[in-house]
């Protein structure tokens, strides 16, 4: 895990304004900074050592036919090193990535399991190839600015760049339409960011830049409608659920040993929830030495007792931090200025805070059990989604919506019958973190805006037509791995990498990610059990106080919290500015919904910190 900078067509920039950008990225890549320049480009790389710690794997890695900067781990380069390479197999998943590239070019993208965002320049067609994982895992943000091409793992050393242009002025660049994405979701989905010029790439894409003119092009390297079709293995609608079991066994015990592979002492995350649990006891088999982190909150009672039970188990040490108020109101600016956009999950500081005390043991990877709920169909609204198509029996009506596209919505013909509840978690982005209690209507044009949570949803459904004996519900769990998964994975990078701890997904392995699509909806919810399938592999490992209770989160008293900050953080401030409303608006507005209040707060830091660009320890004292 790492940190990537870069810059092709300087026309002026020095080399040293693009190191003083990477340096803000530091975090990401505290062991070795390197960084090489010609009149042409400059690519930096901070790096964070964990596969081979020599410096032979120190980057910018350079030959006569390119140069290669990485942020990530490709977990299957030993095997792709034996395969394409006859001399001895190269030492480092960088290496090996180095010669792919060299030999193979993006062909070489479909053989990489791992999470990865990079940047290949060939030096013989004078090509710059950006690409990055299937899901997102690893962050990659890019800008055109007058016939120049930045690139960077973080927004902030975007925007550093781009500053450095005279012509540049950040509230000039803001997008309104993220600004309102978040008031309305909480977050923006589809690699939206709040600046019209810096782009997010999609997951599954590459980039190429020709130096000579700088033409660009965009294309796709990796499809989930795709994989949907592609080869099933026999277990769409045929295998029983005992044979996807043994099968889901393998896939994860296969992935958990690969993600184990470090030169450097790893660990894992541990909430005493089915996924990371199931992640700790089967990684214990393979690492009996290794140490468990859990983040429980002080006077509450949280998980903290499962994850007692699953590290009493395996005979693994538990290491735990304690949540509080005066924490969480420390961390909150500095979380949102390393997040680079408002903060939606209130547990990201929990996140830190346990990633901190990692490192503080040595630990420089964790493993966590982000994916599986996305994969599975494992939050509730999966199963209200489930009841609600039994009970209100709909499946003609939505078919008609599928079909005949979103303008009709003939789902909103009977929105009347739906308690708040249900038509809370009826859409494809679900509304999160948003008012519960505001009326039926005001839900619907909140979805009326985001069409294009319902085209991904069409274009799902019709991938599951004749795989899935629910092709509806089935696509309502796959549309969640490209939009509340994305949130989760930035989530879990930032913080992560904020204490300089590199955070390891297995559930987001390829083989995983390819049986889980292709696996029949009702092996993922049944009647109100989500998870289905997972929970059957979880008994194999783990008490059934663990694996059989209400599911919880990463939960963090957050309205507790928030009742210690002055609202007169608004006064005269961005929320203020960007809406032209009064102080006393903002808190009639914000008054009355916990939710909404959290939002703006959120808001109200971000811009402070990135849009007015006023100091962390200023901005910090509002809060005291």
């Amino acid at each position: 895990m790492c940190g990537i900078t870069g810059v092709l067509g300087t026309k002026g920039i020095a080399q040293r304004t693009v190191e003083r950008a990477a340096a803000l990225q530091h975090h990401r890549g505290p062991d070795y900074f390197g960084s090489i320049a010609t009149e042409s480009f400059c690519f930096c790389h901070n790096r964070l050592s964990v596969i081979d710690l020599s410096s032979r794997s120190n980057q910018p890695l350079e030959d006569e036919a390119g140069i290669l900067v990485f942020n990530g781990e490709i977990y299957n380069f030993r095997t792709l090193g034996r395969e394409h390479f006859s001399d001895d197999a190269p030492c480092s998943d960088s290496l090996v990535l180095f010669r792919m590239l060299r030999s193979k070019g993006a062909a070489a993208l479909p053989l990489l399991d791992g999470m990865f965002a990079f940047s290949w320049y060939d030096k013989k067609n004078e090509t710059l190839l950006c690409a990055r994982d299937r899901l997102g895992i690893k962050p990659f943000y890019y800008a055109r600015y007058d016939r120049m091409f930045f690139f960077a793992s973080e927004i902030k050393t975007l925007l550093h760049l781009l500053e450095s242009l005279t012509a540049y002025r950040r509230p000039d660049d803001l997008d309104d339409g993220y600004i309102a994405d978040v008031i309305a979701y909480g977050h923006a989905e589809f690699q939206r960011t709040p600046w019209r010029t810096i782009k997010e790439l999609v997951p599954g894409t590459f980039l190429t830049i020709r130096a000579e003119d700088m033409r660009e092009s965009q294309q796709t390297w990796f499809s989930i409608p795709e994989t949907i079709a592609g080869k099933s293995d026999g277990f769409i609608g045929s295998a029983s659920i005992g044979q996807c079991v043994n099968r889901l066994d393998e896939l994860l015990s296969e992935s958990i040993r690969m993600h184990l592979v470090s030169s450097a002492p790893i660990g894992i995350l541990c909430s005493g929830g089915v996924d990371s649990s199931l992640i700790t006891a089967i990684a214990a088999r393979e690492r009996a030495d290794a140490g468990i982190f859990h983040a429980a909150v002080e006077g509450e009672a949280g998980e903290l007792p499962y994850a007692r039970t699953v590290a009493a188990k395996y005979g693994l040490q538990l290491h735990t931090i304690s949540m509080n108020k005066s924490l969480f109101l420390d961390e909150l600016v500095d979380s949102v200025y390393h997040l680079d956009v408002p903060i939606y999950h209130p547990s990201d500081i929990s996140l830190f805070a346990i990633s901190q005390k990692a490192r503080s043991r040595g630990i420089k990877a964790l493993l966590c059990g982000e994916g599986g709920d996305e994969l599975f169909g494992g939050y509730g609204w999966h199963a209200v989604f489930n009841a609600t198509l039994k009970r209100y029996a709909l499946l003609e009506g939505i078919s008609g919506l599928i079909n005949n596209g979103y303008r009709a919505f003939k789902l909103f013909r009977h929105a009347e019958h739906f308690d708040a509840e249900e038509f809370y978690y009826y859409s494809g982005n679900y509304l999160t973190y948003t008012n519960r209690n505001i009326p039926v209507f005001a839900k619907r044009n909140a979805l009326l805006r985001n069409a294009q949570s319902w085209q991904l949803l069409r274009m799902l459904r019709r991938a599951y037509e004749h795989l899935d004996r629910s092709p509806l519900l089935a696509a309502f769990c796959t549309s969640n791995l490209f939009g509340h998964l994305a949130t989760l994975l930035q989530r879990n990078d930032r913080m992560c990498m904020r204490a300089s701890i590199e955070s390891r997904v297995p559930f987001l392995e390829n083989g995983v990610i390819d049986f889980a699509v292709r696996l029949d909806s009702r092996y993922k919810v049944r009647g109100r059990c989500g998870k289905y399938i997972v929970k059957k592999l979880a008994q194999r490992y783990l008490p059934r106080s663990v694996v059989y209770r209400k599911k919880a989160g990463f939960p963090v008293p957050w309205q507790k919290y928030l009742r210690g900050i002055d609202r007169r953080i608004f006064r005269g401030g961005f929320m203020q500015d960007h809406f032209h409303c009064s102080f006393e608006d903002l808190l009639f507005w914000t008054g009355h919904d916990e939710n909404l209040l959290f939002t703006a707060i959120a808001l109200e830091l971000w811009g402070r910190l990135f849009v007015r660009n006023e100091p962390r320890e200023q901005i910090k004292a509002l809060l005291r």
